[in-house]
Order: structure tokens, then C-alpha cells, then sequence
């Protein structure tokens, strides 16, 4: 059975971080420690603005979905924002049960938007997320580059 529930402090987060550093596309040299992974993903447990939502299989963590809320700057609006959303190669057919969960989430927290974002770092599934997006209604927002500088 596979299942989303909203992670919880102690929850082991040490697998899915190693299995995204193993998936990820790092052609861009960032780093993917796992350890520095879990510990962010962690503080949006632990955070009155934040959330992390998980996909399980009886066994274990197979998919995370992260969320912040934040104020837009130019307005009174208030903007649910993922922060990451990974899901191992063999369980992504079950990927929108977190986008649901988070977008659910996001209204109950007073959100007027919610924003998702396409990252080549995550994986090599960036044109089929962006599809993905159009197709739910969802439109272009921000385009992001990215050099090393040192």
C-alpha cells in the first residue's frame, strides 16, 4: 500500500536523501550530501511555516514533498512554495498523491497561490514535470540560471 502522511520528528529520512543523491543529475557540481539533506528537511517538520509530506510503502520512505509559505513581496497575497519533490523511479506514478497533499495543504495555510518548481538538478525529469504543470493549469513563472563562481 502506498500512502502520504505529513513526516513527523524521528521519522528516517536517511533513505530517500540517499536515494536523490544517487538519482539527481549533478552535472552542475552542487553538492548532494544526504546528511545536509535530512537536516533541511527536518527544519520544515519543526516549523510553523513550513511542511514536509512524505509517500510510504510499508516499509519505508519512497517519496518527499516539501513546502513554505512565504508572503509575496509585492502584495498582501501569501505563496505555498514547494521545495522539493522527489519520488524514486519506480514509485513516480504515485507523485501527484503528494502534489494533492501539499496543494491541500497550502489552502488550509491561506495560500492564494501555489508554486512548484522544475529543477535539472532533481533528475532528468524536468521537461515532463513543466508538461505536467501546464497541463494542471499551472503557468510559466520564474526561469533560473545557475554558473559556478568558485
Amino acid at each position: 500500500m502506498i500512502f502520504v502522511e505529513k513526516a513527523y520528528m524521528g521519522i528516517d529520512l536517511s533513505g530517500i536523501a540517499k536515494s536523490f543523491r544517487e538519482h539527481c543529475n549533478n552535472g552542475f557540481d552542487i553538492c548532494t550530501d544526504p546528511e545536509l539533506l535530512v537536516k533541511d528537511l527536518t527544519g520544515l517538520i519543526d516549523n510553523d511555516s513550513a511542511a514536509l509530506f512524505v509517500l510510504r510503502n510499508d516499509i519505508q520512505v519512497v517519496g518527499i514533498m516539501g513546502m513554505t509559505v512565504f508572503k509575496n513581496p509585492f502584495g498582501w497575497e501569501k505563496i505555498g512554495n514547494e521545495h522539493y519533490w522527489f519520488v524514486l523511479p519506480e514509485y513516480r506514478g504515485h507523485s501527484m498523491k503528494l502534489f494533492r497533499a501539499a496543494k491541500k495543504w497550502a489552502k488550509h495555510m491561506g495560500c492564494t497561490f501555489f508554486m512548484c518548481n522544475a529543477s535539472n538538478l532533481a533528475s532528468d525529469m524536468h521537461d515532463k514535470i513543466c508538461l505536467i504543470y501546464e497541463k494542471m493549469g499551472m503557468k510559466k513563472f520564474e526561469t533560473s540560471y545557475i554558473k559556478k563562481i568558485g
